[in-house]
């Protein structure tokens, strides 16, 4: 069963919402001792909390400092390049919706130009009564469906030519193989002039060809004395 997805808003209930702290600064430890473990690096966890008189550490307040004193031993510009808080998460996620938005924005104005480059080749639309502002869109859209239509048509003949190399190298197998059959039946064919009968011979020389090869094979195949 899929986790439900949590919203991210501040909890109103004092009860629910010290219950959704304990669970998740549990977690959060968790979290931290194993970057610590599997990555070999120092961390440490700090949290103040209204329910508690005071701040909860990991591992210990002597790492905890340590690692604080480390951190703030590097310059400014390090310290708070990848640095964020609550301010500067939540603008960051509105940018993201922004650029997201404006992806789709884009897309579907796309759509649109396309549907009306493809009325104008069916006839149902003209392309002169295109606005001025939209001219260049329009260029670029016709661009990109000549693109997809040159992109679709090398597939085509990349296939068709992959499946005319396969039927060559089968007819080629099967020309190898008549030809190694034929010269078989031709080295048969100069025994049986040598040997003045099937009798002298010692067996049917004509069965162990295919039965095409001699015209007169009887049996499926002769018998050694």
């Amino acid at each position: 069963m899929a986790r439900k997805k949590v919203t991210l808003a501040y909890i109103e209930v004092d009860s629910e919402r010290k219950a959704s702290l304990r669970k998740r600064k549990r977690g959060l430890m968790n979290k931290a001792r194993e970057i610590g473990t599997l990555c070999d690096v120092p961390v440490c966890v700090i949290v103040y909390s209204p329910f508690d008189e005071e701040a909860e550490v990991y591992p210990s307040r002597a790492e905890a400092q340590a690692v604080v004193g480390r951190f703030y031993r590097l310059s400014e510009a390090e310290r708070t390049r990848k640095m964020v808080n609550q301010e500067t998460f939540t603008q960051q996620r509105i940018l993201k919706a922004q650029a997201q938005l404006s992806r789709l924005h884009r897309e579907k104005r796309r759509r649109e130009l396309e549907k009306y480059v493809y009325r104008c080749m069916g006839g149902s639309a003209r392309i002169e009564d295109v606005e001025a502002s939209d001219v260049k869109e329009i260029g670029w859209v016709i661009n990109e469906v000549l693109r997809d239509i040159t992109s679709r048509m090398e597939k085509v003949k990349g296939k068709a030519k992959e499946e005319e190399n396969e039927e060559e190298t089968e007819e080629k197998e099967e020309d190898r193989l008549n030809s190694y059959m034929l010269s078989i039946a031709d080295s048969l064919t100069e025994l049986q002039r040598i040997g003045s009968s099937r009798d002298e011979v010692g067996w049917d020389l004509s069965a162990l060809a295919y039965p095409y090869m001699f015209n007169n094979a009887q049996g499926s195949g002769g018998q050694q004395r």
